[in-house]
């Protein structure tokens, strides 16, 4: 491949962990994002994201750690609004090949970057990602209001490589064309 760094880039439930792990299985290595936002039943600190306070995660941005960080409002149930931060440690574009950003994350990245970068777009229907999402029991966010926002999100998407419309999406069909195209 000609590509050094894979991006994958989808909607709430369209599977950009799975093919993370995939990637991870074919001993690619995967940047995992700082958040501020609870962990999941179904999380591990440090695999799925490294968890952090907002007092050590804005200590990280005074020190420039973060090649791009996000915030994002949600409003859980019996909670005020409340704010969740992101971000991607500038080392790990030295260190990873393969990252899961989304669109504002994408459009911060640099020509250099971008030039070197393959991304796949998870462009799941909805119906699809909204069963996976009640399968998960996800409660502590609301179902609905991420998917809204995922629509607002990527409206203009439209910087990637491969889009994948296919809900039942193979590693290998992903790993094939990607080797194909770059």
């Amino acid at each position: 491949m000609n590509k050094e760094i894979i991006i994958i880039v989808g909607k709430t439930g369209s599977g950009k962990s799975f093919l993370f792990n995939k990637f991870i299985e074919k001993g690619f290595i995967g940047s995992v994002k700082y958040t501020t936002r609870p962990i999941r039943k179904f999380e591990v600190d440090g695999v799925s994201y490294n968890f952090t306070n907002l007092e050590k995660f804005n200590e990280m941005v005074a020190n420039n750690d973060f090649f791009v960080y996000e915030s994002f409002k949600v409003s859980p149930k019996d909670k005020d609004d409340e704010i969740w931060y992101y971000g991607i440690l500038k080392s790990d574009f030295n260190d990873c090949g393969v990252f899961i950003m989304t669109p504002g994350e994408v459009a911060k990245l640099n020509k250099s970057i971008r030039d070197k970068s393959y991304i796949v777009y998870l462009d799941i229907p909805r119906d699809i990602r909204e069963n996976r999402l009640n399968r998960r029991n996800d409660v502590n966010d609301n179902i609905k209001r991420r998917m809204d926002s995922d629509d607002k999100d990527f409206e203009y998407f439209i910087d990637y490589d491969l889009s994948v419309i296919d809900p039942d999406f193979t590693m290998e069909d992903i790993y094939e064309q990607l080797k194909k195209e770059s």
